[in-house]
Formats: C-alpha cells, sequence, structure tokens
C-alpha cells in the first residue's frame, strides 16, 4: 500500500507549475498557425543582413560589407543572425523558419512574466499578467513577424526575472 499515488500532489506541482503547461500548449498553436502569416515591409532586408552576418562569422571575421546596410543593422541583429545560421545548420525555408522563431521567442515570453508576477503578487496576478499579454492583439499579432519586439520582450522578460531571484 505504500506504492499509492497522491493525485493532490500532482495538482499542486500542475498549479506551482502552470505557466509551463501552458507554454507547451502553446506550441501546438505556434506549430499550426506559423504559416499563415504574411511578410512585413523589411522581412526581405533583415534576410538579407541575416545572411551577410552570417557570411562575415564564416569568412572568419573579414567581410565588413555586411554592416553597410542602411539602418536595419542595430534592429535585432542576434535574431536574424540566429534564424540565418539555423537555415544554414539544417537546411530550412528562411521565411518559414522565421515566422516560427519568433513564435517561439513568443511563446518563450510567458514563463518569466508568471514568475515576475507571483514574486511580485501571488498567482492571481501571474494569471492575469498572461491573461493580459495573450489577449493583445498586438502581442499575438507580431508573434510571428516582429524579428525586434517579440525576441526583446521574451530577453527582458527572462533578464528581469532572472535578477528579481537573484
Amino acid at each position: 500500500m505504500g506504492l499509492e499515488r497522491n493525485h493532490f500532489s500532482d495538482f499542486r506541482w500542475l498549479n506551482a507549475h502552470w505557466e509551463w503547461v501552458l507554454a507547451l500548449l502553446c506550441l501546438p498553436l505556434a506549430l499550426i498557425f506559423f504559416d499563415d502569416f504574411g511578410l512585413t515591409w523589411d522581412t526581405s532586408a533583415h534576410l538579407e543582413y541575416g545572411q551577410r552576418t552570417l557570411h562575415y562569422y564564416q569568412n572568419g571575421f573579414s567581410y565588413a560589407e555586411s554592416f553597410k546596410t542602411g539602418n536595419i543593422a542595430d534592429k535585432g541583429p542576434g535574431f536574424v543572425f540566429l534564424n540565418s545560421f539555423v537555415h544554414w545548420l539544417f537546411g530550412l525555408e528562411p521565411l518559414r523558419l522565421w515566422h516560427l522563431l519568433i513564435s517561439f521567442c513568443a511563446i518563450l515570453t510567458l514563463p518569466p512574466l508568471a514568475g515576475l508576477g507571483k514574486l511580485f503578487g501571488n498567482q492571481r496576478v501571474a494569471f492575469f499578467s498572461v491573461l493580459a499579454l495573450l489577449l493583445m492583439p498586438r502581442f499575438v499579432g507580431h508573434s510571428f513577424t516582429n524579428p525586434i519586439d517579440i525576441p526583446f520582450a521574451c530577453a527582458v522578460c527572462w533578464s528581469m526575472f532572472a535578477m528579481l531571484r537573484l
């Protein structure tokens, strides 16, 4: 009889880590919808800059032409480089990969936001902060097309959460 499972403790774990369950539930939705979003006006410039940056690193830091692309160089260079690197590594279609990686960044914004809510208040604050973010049409729309703001929001949430936990 000592091997009986306590289902109440499972519910307590689920209640304590609901933000990760929500993120895992959002993954299939992102995999379904990421292909239905179009392009923004600067997507081609971002993709070109990512390819040039990748070429710069591949050639041993000697291809300085990659940084002569106008004002696109200061708008999400880490994300466009990541997209180009994953495209080079696995050979996936860059535009489809673009939407998928941005949506993954949006999903990864949810757990630290809930963690911030838990640190500032309680489960209720965490729940309503995540709910407010998910109900913002601009966040949901940009979650598939904006390579600047969504990865930045993800990085800010994770860094704030890490600083407050430390």
